[in-house]
């Protein structure tokens, strides 16, 4: 299974486990992912991983909604 398969499977997956997220954050993240800045609070951009080339941005929605 290529990794485009993959995705898609996976997000199926997500979409039927968790509706109402998915229905809520998947179309503005698609069509305005700026948008979600008001939702999502930044933990750490930028931390490269030990001995790879990968970088991590960890983020967490916003208790209230609001950043």
């Amino acid at each position: 299974m290529d990794s485009n398969n993959k995705s898609v499977l996976d997000e199926q997956k997500i979409a039927e486990k968790y509706p109402d997220i998915y229905k809520s954050l998947i179309p503005l993240l698609r069509a305005h992912p700026e948008e979600l800045n008001a939702y999502l609070e930044t933990v750490c951009c930028n931390v490269g991983i030990d001995d790879t080339r990968t970088q991590a941005h960890c983020y967490f929605v916003a208790l209230y909604g609001m950043a």
